[in-house]
């Protein structure tokens, strides 16, 4: 299904809300064949604008006219944070990935396991705070001590804590 400029308005609007300073379109051109044929870049294969292009220009128009806004805004700080642990993902996926959570990853045409206990809890976690309207910071487990900062902290999947961050928790 073609990604409409609602979705990319959507997608940019999110991304500076949050704090992006600057923004890379992948991809600019429509791939000649495959599954992203006609549907995903920001202008045609003959450069002409689609609905997509469209809407990246006006908001960058609207950024333009007001930059001094723009290069001055930032973000407020979360009160909650989730923690990736990047080891607890990898054993999860190790442990948990079968023949019925495989599917087909189109972006490099092999088969990968999307459906696995971590990235079940990472994506469930998030999306109940994206809903809500809750705004979450993202911390990782080797910065871990960042945790302080926050009124919630949340550990999706939590298979590995060593004892060093088990410290930083009961802290």
């Amino acid at each position: 299904k073609p990604l409409s400029g609602k979705e990319v308005r959507f997608r940019i609007w999110v991304s500076i809300a949050h704090g992006a300073k600057g923004l890379l379109y992948w991809q600019y051109k429509n791939e000649r064949l495959g599954i992203e044929s006609n549907s995903y870049g920001l202008v045609n294969i003959d450069n002409s604008d689609t609905e997509r292009s469209q809407e990246a220009s006006k908001i960058a128009q609207k950024i333009e006219k007001n930059a001094k806004i723009f290069r001055n805004a930032s973000v407020e700080k979360a009160d909650v944070a989730i923690v990736y642990d990047i080891r607890s993902d990898l054993i999860s996926r190790l442990e948990e990935t079968t023949d019925e959570n495989f599917g087909i990853n189109w972006n490099c045409g092999i088969r990968t396991a999307d459906n696995y206990g971590y990235k079940v809890a990472v994506k469930g976690i998030y999306s109940i705070f994206s809903r809500n309207n809750i705004a979450v910071d993202w911390i990782s487990i080797f910065d871990l001590e960042k945790i302080m900062n926050y009124k919630m902290v949340y550990f999706p999947y939590p298979i590995l804590i060593d004892t060093g961050n088990a410290e930083v928790v009961k802290e």
